[in-house]
């Protein structure tokens, strides 16, 4: 009787094998969760942003339009403003006071900047708070005499890091804006339709200069308004994280 020879894998060979395995995919796994990571923000605020918009379109079948609103009611008592304006066109929501939802939340809801400094805790009137379905947030902070409106969006709720441009984006509404030269008075993206050198830009590298920079940027690690033009930023690049992001 013939005997049929089998050839086979040796244990070294095998052990080798699955070693190189396993450095490609230590290699390879934090990109791919990183870029998961990324496509999955920015699907939710794209959902988030056209919600928001939708909202205002049905807005003003009831209240025409944003120009006509009554703004001395956003300076004198944002809760009354957004409970009119917003919340009834985000079908399910709830809409709470500063005070409250900081008491809903215990106390654990705070507003970080893109360089992880606590710019709000919400406790205060000078807040109105929409919690929708999927346990985003909409945030309204009054309006004083700057002549716009700033609204939060936080793709995650209560879910951390609760950090500008990270999971909470900042929208801009007014009645009267421009940018590029054509009237907005819509939300839009804080900063939307700026130029991307204006968008990334930094600002002085000194904390006490750097009040009033925006940009979405690594390098803006002093801004008190760091990573405000982020939406804005990915809107820009086409619904995407750059790499300088």
């Amino acid at each position: 009787i013939l005997m049929k020879k089998f050839s086979a894998f040796t244990l070294a060979e095998v052990l080798i094998t699955l070693g190189i395995i396993g450095v490609v995919a230590a290699m390879t796994m934090p990109n791919l969760i990183a870029n998961y990571q990324k496509k999955s923000v920015v699907n939710r605020l794209r959902k988030m942003y056209a919600v928001t918009k939708q909202a205002v379109m049905l807005s003003k079948v009831d209240n025409d339009e944003v120009s006509g609103w009554d703004w001395e009611l956003a300076e004198n008592d944002i809760y009354s403003f957004t409970k009119k304006y917003f919340a009834p066109y985000f079908k399910g929501s709830q809409i709470y006071k500063g005070n409250d939802f900081d008491k809903i939340t215990d106390h654990k809801y705070s507003i970080k900047n893109l360089s992880n400094k606590i710019i709000t805790d919400l406790n205060s009137k000078e807040y109105a708070i929409i919690i929708l379905l999927d346990g985003s947030y909409f945030i309204a902070k009054e309006r004083h005499n700057t002549g716009y409106e700033w609204l939060y969006i936080d793709i995650n709720g209560l879910s951390g890091p609760n950090r500008i441009a990270k999971d909470i984006f900042v929208l801009n509404m007014t009645p009267d804006y421009y940018y590029n030269r054509i009237r907005n008075a819509e939300i839009i993206f804080w900063m939307e339709g700026s130029s991307r050198e204006v968008l990334t830009n930094s600002g002085p590298q000194e904390d006490e200069k750097n009040y009033g920079y925006y940009g979405c940027s690594k390098n803006n690690k002093y801004g008190y308004y760091s990573g405000y033009a982020c939406g804005a930023l990915i809107q820009a690049d086409g619904w995407k994280i750059s790499e300088d992001y």
